[in-house]
C-alpha cells in the first residue's frame, strides 16, 4: 500500500570526507578515521573496502543525485540496523544532491554520517524514525528542507548529533573534532499531530539537539 515501509533497502552513498569518530574500533583508531556501514561486515572486493567510508578530502566527489524519489525503504540489515531512505557516509562537498525525496522509509529519511556535502530541496515525508539525522561531525550548507511526520510511525523531526552517542562518556567529556556545525536555511517541519501516540522512541519534538552539536538553523 501507499504507506508500506521496509519493502527494500534504500540509497547509500559513501565518500572520503572526514568523520570525527566511528563505532568500528579499528576504524576509530585509524588515521584517517573510517567507519564500516552499520549492520555490514568490513570486506574487500577487488582491492576495495566496499563498506567503508571516511577520509581527509572535504571536496570529495561521490557523483550527482538529483530529482529522485526514494520510496518504501528501510529493510533491516541486523537487529536495530535499518537502512535510511538516503544515507550519506563521509560524502564530500564535490557531490551534488538536490531535489530528493525520502518517502515512507522504515528508518530516518536522511542521515548524514560526517562529511561536508551541501544539499538543496530535500523532502522527508512519513518516515518511521527521524526526518533528518546527523552524526560524526557533519559540516555542510543546506537550503529548503521540508519534513512531515507520519501519524502512525515517527521519532524526531531532526536528531542532531555532533558525535556518536557511543563515544560520549564521563571519562571523555570534551567534544571530538570536527564538531557538527552544519547550516540549514529555509526549513519547515510539520509534526504528526497531538492525537498521534505511536512513537519510535523519543517524542513529538521538532528537534533533538545532542551534546556538542552546533548547527545553525
Amino acid at each position: 500500500g501507499p504507506t508500506s515501509r521496509g519493502l527494500w533497502g534504500g540509497l547509500v552513498l559513501f565518500g572520503q570526507a572526514p568523520i570525527n569518530g566511528a563505532v568500528d574500533t579499528t576504524g576509530n583508531a585509524a588515521t584517517p578515521k573510517y567507519e564500516v556501514y552499520e549492520g555490514l561486515t568490513d570486506i574487500t572486493i577487488g582491492g576495495q573496502n566496499v563498506f567503508r567510508f571516511g577520509g581527509t578530502n572535504d571536496n570529495d566527489n561521490s557523483g550527482i543525485i538529483q530529482y529522485v524519489s526514494i520510496r518504501h525503504g528501510g529493510a533491516v540489515l541486523a537487529p536495530n540496523k535499518e537502512i535510511n531512505g538516503l544515507s550519506l557516509g563521509a560524502v564530500g562537498r564535490g557531490t551534488s544532491i538536490d531535489h530528493v525525496e525520502s518517502y515512507c522509509a522504515a528508518d530516518d529519511g536522511f542521515e548524514f554520517f560526517g562529511g561536508t556535502v551541501n544539499t538543496k530541496y530535500l523532502v522527508s515525508s512519513f518516515n518511521d524514525d527521524d526526518s533528518f539525522d546527523t552524526d560524526m561531525g557533519y559540516n555542510g550548507t543546506n537550503q529548503f528542507w521540508f519534513a512531515i511526520q507520519a501519524p502512525d510511525k515517527r521519532n524526531y523531526g531532526m536528531e542532531l548529533n555532533s558525535q556518536l552517542n557511543e563515544l560520549i562518556s564521563s571519562g571523555n567529556p570534551a567534544p571530538i573534532l570536527p564538531r557538527g556545525t552544519f547550516t540549514v536555511y529555509n526549513m519547515t517541519i510539520i509534526g504528526a499531530g497531538t492525537s498521534s501516540t505511536n512513537q519510535n522512541g523519543g517524542g513529538d519534538d521538532a528537534i533533538a539537539l545532542r551534546p556538542f552539536a552546533s548547527p545553525s538553523i
